[in-house]
């Protein structure tokens, strides 16, 4: 809100919000994967709760496609294309 940038919001759905057990797992997620400080991870920017409690990772925005779209163009896709992708 505040640098106006554009993130990706990853939250806890409200009936696994209420076990503060899995709160506090998504939490340590956000943790860890800032710790590790790779490309090949996706950077988080902000974790916490929202006002109303929803627990939030607030993540850089990536672009490029997702694997559900290649997964429909699986038959246009290279075999090597699609090794590298498993891998």
């Amino acid at each position: 809100v505040h640098t106006e940038g554009i993130v990706a919001l990853k939250v806890l759905k409200k009936a696994l919000g209420a076990d503060s057990g899995m709160v506090e797992r998504f939490l340590r997620e956000a943790r860890a994967a800032a710790a590790v400080g790779s490309d090949h991870i996706v950077r988080v920017l902000d974790a916490g709760q929202a006002s109303d409690g929803t627990p939030f990772l607030a993540l850089e925005l990536l672009e490029g496609a997702d694997l559900q779209g290649l997964a429909q163009q699986v038959g246009s896709l290279p075999p090597m294309r699609l090794v590298l992708l498993a891998l």
